[in-house]
Protein backbone atom coordinates (compact mmCIF):
# COMPACT_ATOMS: atom_id res chain seq x y z
CA UNK A 1 0.00 0.00 0.00
CA UNK A 2 2.63 2.43 0.79
CA UNK A 3 4.36 1.60 -1.98
CA UNK A 4 1.49 2.39 -4.57
CA UNK A 5 1.11 5.30 -2.53
CA UNK A 6 4.65 6.80 -2.95
CA UNK A 7 4.57 5.89 -7.06
CA UNK A 8 0.96 7.58 -6.92
CA UNK A 9 2.85 10.75 -4.50
CA UNK A 10 5.45 10.42 -7.07
CA UNK A 11 3.60 10.61 -10.67
CA UNK A 12 1.65 13.85 -9.54
CA UNK A 13 5.12 15.59 -8.33
CA UNK A 14 6.43 14.53 -11.83
CA UNK A 15 2.56 15.89 -12.98
CA UNK A 16 2.65 19.24 -10.93
CA UNK A 17 6.49 20.08 -11.06
CA UNK A 18 6.70 21.07 -14.67
CA UNK A 19 3.62 22.84 -14.25
CA UNK A 20 5.20 24.43 -11.33
CA UNK A 21 8.66 25.28 -12.94
CA UNK A 22 6.99 26.67 -15.98
CA UNK A 23 4.60 28.54 -14.51
CA UNK A 24 7.48 29.68 -12.43
CA UNK A 25 9.83 30.41 -15.64
CA UNK A 26 6.87 32.36 -17.32
CA UNK A 27 6.08 34.73 -14.33
CA UNK A 28 9.82 34.72 -13.79
CA UNK A 29 10.39 36.13 -18.03
CA UNK A 30 6.94 38.12 -18.11
CA UNK A 31 8.21 40.55 -15.06
CA UNK A 32 12.00 40.60 -16.65
CA UNK A 33 10.20 41.39 -20.01
CA UNK A 34 7.54 43.94 -18.29
CA UNK A 35 10.97 45.78 -16.55
CA UNK A 36 12.44 45.50 -20.03
CA UNK A 37 9.19 46.92 -22.05
CA UNK A 38 8.71 49.72 -19.20
CA UNK A 39 12.35 50.78 -18.40
CA UNK A 40 11.62 54.54 -19.50
CA UNK A 41 9.33 54.71 -16.70
CA UNK A 42 10.81 52.53 -14.23
CA UNK A 43 14.72 53.82 -13.84
CA UNK A 44 14.72 57.07 -14.57
CA UNK A 45 11.99 57.98 -12.21
CA UNK A 46 13.85 56.17 -9.69
CA UNK A 47 17.22 56.81 -10.40
CA UNK A 48 17.51 59.81 -12.07
CA UNK A 49 14.71 62.28 -10.76
CA UNK A 50 16.30 63.83 -7.97
CA UNK A 51 20.03 64.24 -9.77
CA UNK A 52 18.56 65.50 -12.98
CA UNK A 53 16.95 68.24 -10.92
CA UNK A 54 20.19 68.86 -8.94
CA UNK A 55 21.99 69.26 -12.31
CA UNK A 56 19.48 71.30 -13.44
CA UNK A 57 20.13 73.68 -10.64
CA UNK A 58 23.90 73.44 -11.16
CA UNK A 59 22.54 74.25 -15.17
CA UNK A 60 20.88 76.90 -14.69
CA UNK A 61 23.87 78.56 -12.29
CA UNK A 62 26.40 78.29 -14.74
CA UNK A 63 23.89 79.73 -17.42
CA UNK A 64 23.28 83.01 -14.59
CA UNK A 65 27.01 83.24 -13.62
CA UNK A 66 27.88 83.42 -17.31
CA UNK A 67 26.38 86.65 -17.61
CA UNK A 68 24.69 87.86 -14.38
CA UNK A 69 23.85 91.18 -15.73
CA UNK A 70 21.76 89.67 -18.54
CA UNK A 71 18.78 90.96 -17.07
CA UNK A 72 19.73 94.52 -17.95
CA UNK A 73 20.17 93.03 -21.67
CA UNK A 74 16.58 92.80 -21.75
CA UNK A 75 15.99 96.03 -22.50
CA UNK A 76 19.79 97.64 -22.24
CA UNK A 77 19.73 101.33 -21.99
CA UNK A 78 22.53 103.69 -23.27
CA UNK A 79 25.21 102.75 -20.98
CA UNK A 80 24.77 99.23 -21.08
CA UNK A 81 25.68 99.60 -24.87
CA UNK A 82 28.31 102.05 -24.98
CA UNK A 83 29.38 99.07 -22.22
CA UNK A 84 29.56 96.41 -24.82
CA UNK A 85 30.39 98.94 -27.85
CA UNK A 86 34.05 98.83 -26.22
CA UNK A 87 34.11 96.03 -25.45
CA UNK A 88 33.98 96.49 -21.33
CA UNK A 89 32.08 93.72 -20.34
CA UNK A 90 35.20 91.18 -21.63
CA UNK A 91 36.64 91.90 -18.51
CA UNK A 92 34.14 90.50 -15.80
CA UNK A 93 33.48 87.97 -18.77
CA UNK A 94 36.93 86.50 -18.34
CA UNK A 95 37.29 86.73 -14.61
CA UNK A 96 34.05 85.30 -14.56
CA UNK A 97 35.39 82.24 -17.16
CA UNK A 98 37.83 81.74 -14.61
CA UNK A 99 36.23 81.12 -11.74
CA UNK A 100 33.22 78.75 -13.15
CA UNK A 101 35.90 76.70 -14.09
CA UNK A 102 35.23 73.91 -11.66
CA UNK A 103 31.00 74.40 -12.59
CA UNK A 104 32.14 73.64 -15.81
CA UNK A 105 33.76 70.64 -15.59
CA UNK A 106 30.89 69.09 -12.94
CA UNK A 107 28.03 70.07 -15.06
CA UNK A 108 30.57 68.84 -18.52
CA UNK A 109 31.43 65.10 -16.61
CA UNK A 110 28.19 64.86 -14.73
CA UNK A 111 25.77 65.28 -17.99
CA UNK A 112 28.51 63.42 -20.22
CA UNK A 113 30.03 60.61 -18.58
CA UNK A 114 26.94 60.43 -16.49
CA UNK A 115 23.48 61.30 -17.69
CA UNK A 116 24.09 60.65 -21.19
CA UNK A 117 26.02 57.21 -21.02
CA UNK A 118 22.97 56.21 -18.65
CA UNK A 119 20.43 57.06 -21.28
CA UNK A 120 22.66 55.62 -23.94
CA UNK A 121 23.21 52.36 -21.64
CA UNK A 122 19.10 52.01 -21.21
CA UNK A 123 18.73 52.48 -25.05
CA UNK A 124 21.09 49.69 -26.43
CA UNK A 125 20.01 47.09 -23.33
CA UNK A 126 16.51 47.74 -24.45
CA UNK A 127 17.19 47.53 -28.54
CA UNK A 128 19.33 44.16 -27.25
CA UNK A 129 16.47 42.73 -25.08
CA UNK A 130 13.49 44.42 -26.59
CA UNK A 131 14.67 45.17 -30.75
CA UNK A 132 12.78 47.79 -32.71
CA UNK A 133 14.78 48.25 -35.22
CA UNK A 134 15.33 46.53 -38.15
CA UNK A 135 11.70 45.55 -38.88
CA UNK A 136 11.60 43.55 -35.57
CA UNK A 137 8.72 45.42 -34.35
CA UNK A 138 6.67 44.52 -36.97
CA UNK A 139 6.91 40.40 -36.13
CA UNK A 140 5.84 38.38 -33.91
CA UNK A 141 5.31 34.55 -32.57
CA UNK A 142 7.94 32.28 -33.62
CA UNK A 143 9.03 34.72 -36.18
CA UNK A 144 10.16 37.45 -33.48
CA UNK A 145 11.42 34.33 -31.23
CA UNK A 146 13.84 32.89 -34.20
CA UNK A 147 15.07 36.65 -34.88
CA UNK A 148 15.53 37.49 -31.59
CA UNK A 149 17.93 34.53 -30.85
CA UNK A 150 19.48 34.73 -34.47
CA UNK A 151 20.58 38.25 -34.27
CA UNK A 152 20.91 38.73 -30.63
CA UNK A 153 25.46 37.93 -30.84
CA UNK A 154 24.87 40.98 -33.28
CA UNK A 155 22.81 43.07 -31.34
CA UNK A 156 25.18 42.70 -28.26
CA UNK A 157 28.09 43.59 -30.97
CA UNK A 158 26.68 46.24 -32.51
CA UNK A 159 25.57 48.17 -29.51
CA UNK A 160 28.21 47.09 -27.25
CA UNK A 161 30.78 48.64 -29.88
CA UNK A 162 28.23 51.88 -29.55
CA UNK A 163 27.97 51.96 -26.10
CA UNK A 164 32.07 51.96 -25.96
CA UNK A 165 31.79 54.44 -28.52
CA UNK A 166 29.58 56.46 -26.36
CA UNK A 167 32.26 56.75 -23.53
CA UNK A 168 34.94 57.89 -25.60
CA UNK A 169 32.84 60.48 -27.34
CA UNK A 170 31.66 61.34 -23.98
CA UNK A 171 34.89 61.55 -22.26
CA UNK A 172 36.24 63.90 -25.52
CA UNK A 173 33.35 66.42 -24.43
CA UNK A 174 34.03 66.25 -20.98
CA UNK A 175 37.46 67.94 -22.19
CA UNK A 176 35.80 70.10 -24.79
CA UNK A 177 33.05 71.20 -22.38
CA UNK A 178 35.46 72.42 -19.87
CA UNK A 179 37.29 74.99 -22.29
CA UNK A 180 34.87 75.71 -24.32
CA UNK A 181 31.49 76.86 -22.23
CA UNK A 182 28.45 74.66 -22.84
CA UNK A 183 24.95 74.69 -21.14
CA UNK A 184 22.30 72.11 -21.30
CA UNK A 185 19.36 73.75 -23.40
CA UNK A 186 15.83 72.20 -24.86
CA UNK A 187 14.20 72.07 -28.35
CA UNK A 188 10.39 71.64 -28.42
CA UNK A 189 10.05 69.55 -31.84
CA UNK A 190 7.39 66.63 -32.92
CA UNK A 191 7.84 62.93 -32.29
CA UNK A 192 8.67 62.04 -35.64
CA UNK A 193 11.06 64.91 -35.89
CA UNK A 194 12.47 63.81 -32.70
CA UNK A 195 13.64 60.73 -33.65
CA UNK A 196 15.07 61.66 -37.14
CA UNK A 197 17.07 63.82 -35.06
CA UNK A 198 18.38 61.99 -32.00
CA UNK A 199 19.01 58.55 -33.78
CA UNK A 200 21.05 60.17 -36.11
CA UNK A 201 22.59 62.78 -34.41
CA UNK A 202 22.04 64.80 -37.55
CA UNK A 203 20.18 68.64 -37.55
CA UNK A 204 18.09 70.09 -39.90
CA UNK A 205 17.67 73.44 -40.53
CA UNK A 206 13.83 74.33 -40.61
CA UNK A 207 11.85 77.38 -42.84
CA UNK A 208 11.29 79.28 -39.81
CA UNK A 209 13.50 82.36 -39.65
CA UNK A 210 11.94 84.31 -36.77
CA UNK A 211 15.87 85.25 -35.88
CA UNK A 212 17.61 83.94 -38.63
CA UNK A 213 17.89 80.35 -40.34
CA UNK A 214 19.01 78.22 -37.97
CA UNK A 215 18.55 75.81 -34.90
CA UNK A 216 16.84 77.26 -31.69
CA UNK A 217 17.07 76.63 -27.87
CA UNK A 218 15.98 77.36 -25.07
CA UNK A 219 17.68 77.58 -21.38
CA UNK A 220 13.91 76.52 -19.70
CA UNK A 221 12.19 73.64 -20.60
CA UNK A 222 8.59 75.61 -20.13
CA UNK A 223 10.17 78.12 -23.24
CA UNK A 224 10.97 74.48 -25.49
CA UNK A 225 7.25 73.35 -24.16
CA UNK A 226 6.01 75.87 -25.81
CA UNK A 227 7.16 75.24 -29.38
CA UNK A 228 7.04 71.41 -28.95
CA UNK A 229 4.44 69.15 -30.90
CA UNK A 230 4.92 66.15 -28.55
CA UNK A 231 8.63 66.16 -27.24
CA UNK A 232 11.56 67.86 -25.52
CA UNK A 233 14.79 66.77 -26.59
CA UNK A 234 17.49 67.89 -24.05
CA UNK A 235 20.68 68.75 -25.63
CA UNK A 236 24.22 69.87 -24.34
CA UNK A 237 24.68 72.92 -26.94
CA UNK A 238 28.23 74.63 -26.96
CA UNK A 239 26.72 78.20 -28.33
CA UNK A 240 30.15 80.16 -29.46
CA UNK A 241 30.06 83.58 -30.14
CA UNK A 242 26.86 84.67 -28.83
CA UNK A 243 25.64 88.12 -29.73
CA UNK A 244 22.74 89.67 -28.04
CA UNK A 245 20.48 90.93 -30.60
CA UNK A 246 18.71 93.38 -27.74
CA UNK A 247 21.72 95.70 -28.01
CA UNK A 248 21.10 96.55 -31.64
CA UNK A 249 17.73 98.11 -32.14
CA UNK A 250 17.60 98.37 -35.49
CA UNK A 251 18.21 94.47 -36.34
CA UNK A 252 15.39 93.67 -33.33
CA UNK A 253 12.40 96.47 -34.55
CA UNK A 254 13.24 95.80 -38.57
CA UNK A 255 14.41 91.83 -38.79
CA UNK A 256 13.12 90.08 -36.05
CA UNK A 257 9.92 88.24 -37.42
CA UNK A 258 10.20 90.19 -40.22
CA UNK A 259 13.74 89.44 -42.00
CA UNK A 260 15.32 86.81 -40.19
CA UNK A 261 17.57 85.49 -43.35
CA UNK A 262 19.45 89.04 -43.07
CA UNK A 263 20.21 88.16 -39.26
CA UNK A 264 21.19 85.14 -40.67
CA UNK A 265 23.83 86.85 -43.13
CA UNK A 266 24.67 89.36 -40.25
CA UNK A 267 25.47 87.27 -37.75
CA UNK A 268 27.99 84.81 -40.27
CA UNK A 269 29.46 88.39 -41.78
CA UNK A 270 30.37 89.08 -38.25
CA UNK A 271 31.86 85.56 -37.31
CA UNK A 272 28.80 85.02 -34.85
CA UNK A 273 27.87 81.20 -33.81
CA UNK A 274 24.38 82.18 -31.97
CA UNK A 275 22.11 85.06 -31.25
CA UNK A 276 20.34 85.19 -28.30
CA UNK A 277 17.27 87.45 -27.63
CA UNK A 278 14.77 88.85 -24.91
CA UNK A 279 11.62 87.56 -26.50
CA UNK A 280 8.23 90.09 -25.36
CA UNK A 281 5.89 89.64 -28.38
CA UNK A 282 2.44 89.50 -26.86
CA UNK A 283 2.91 87.51 -23.31
CA UNK A 284 5.90 85.67 -23.92
CA UNK A 285 8.47 86.84 -21.97
CA UNK A 286 11.70 84.57 -22.29
CA UNK A 287 15.19 84.08 -23.32
CA UNK A 288 15.70 82.63 -26.90
CA UNK A 289 18.74 80.99 -28.94
CA UNK A 290 19.22 80.70 -32.24
CA UNK A 291 22.82 78.75 -33.81
CA UNK A 292 22.14 80.34 -37.04
CA UNK A 293 23.05 78.80 -40.35
CA UNK A 294 22.82 78.93 -44.05
CA UNK A 295 22.57 75.07 -45.19
CA UNK A 296 19.94 72.74 -44.53
CA UNK A 297 21.73 70.55 -43.19
CA UNK A 298 23.56 72.30 -40.34
CA UNK A 299 26.81 72.51 -40.65
CA UNK A 300 28.26 71.97 -36.88
CA UNK A 301 26.62 69.02 -35.45
CA UNK A 302 29.50 68.78 -32.73
CA UNK A 303 28.21 72.18 -31.11
CA UNK A 304 24.79 70.28 -30.35
CA UNK A 305 24.31 66.66 -29.01
CA UNK A 306 21.36 65.60 -27.70
CA UNK A 307 21.22 63.47 -24.20
CA UNK A 308 18.12 62.08 -24.16
CA UNK A 309 14.11 62.99 -25.01
CA UNK A 310 11.35 63.87 -23.13
CA UNK A 311 7.66 63.34 -23.49
CA UNK A 312 6.08 67.08 -23.73
CA UNK A 313 2.99 65.89 -21.96
CA UNK A 314 3.70 63.32 -18.89
CA UNK A 315 7.84 64.72 -18.92
CA UNK A 316 8.91 60.77 -19.06
CA UNK A 317 11.87 59.71 -20.90
CA UNK A 318 11.43 58.59 -24.47
CA UNK A 319 13.17 55.34 -25.64
CA UNK A 320 15.42 56.25 -28.61
CA UNK A 321 15.26 52.97 -30.83
CA UNK A 322 19.66 52.33 -30.65
CA UNK A 323 20.42 55.67 -28.96
CA UNK A 324 21.23 58.38 -30.22
CA UNK A 325 23.33 59.20 -32.54
CA UNK A 326 27.03 59.68 -31.80
CA UNK A 327 29.08 62.78 -33.50
CA UNK A 328 31.98 60.41 -34.14
CA UNK A 329 29.92 58.04 -36.51
CA UNK A 330 28.62 61.50 -38.17
CA UNK A 331 32.37 62.38 -38.98
CA UNK A 332 32.89 58.81 -40.58
CA UNK A 333 29.61 58.88 -42.11
CA UNK A 334 30.85 62.46 -43.92
CA UNK A 335 34.28 61.03 -44.26
CA UNK A 336 32.71 57.53 -46.26
CA UNK A 337 30.66 60.23 -48.58
CA UNK A 338 33.45 63.01 -49.22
Amino acid sequence: MEVILSIILILIALRLVPIIIGWLLGTVLGIVGWIFTNLDRIIPALVLYLPLKVLQFTNFLQYFLQKPWRYFLQCPNSTIRWIYDNRLHWIAEVLLYVVLTPLRAFNAFCYNMVVRNLFMFFDVVQEILHPQLNGMRYHDGWEYIWRWLVYLPVRVVVYGVKFAGSLLETALFTCVETILPTLTLYHGTTCEASTSIARPNEWLVGSGAYAGYGIYFAPRKSTALHYSCGVVIICRVTLGRIENLNLHPYVCSNWVAKRGHSITQWAIDKGITTVEWWRTTGDYRWWEYCMVDHSADYDHPWRIRPIYREDAYTGKYQRTWGGVGLWLLVIVKDWLEA
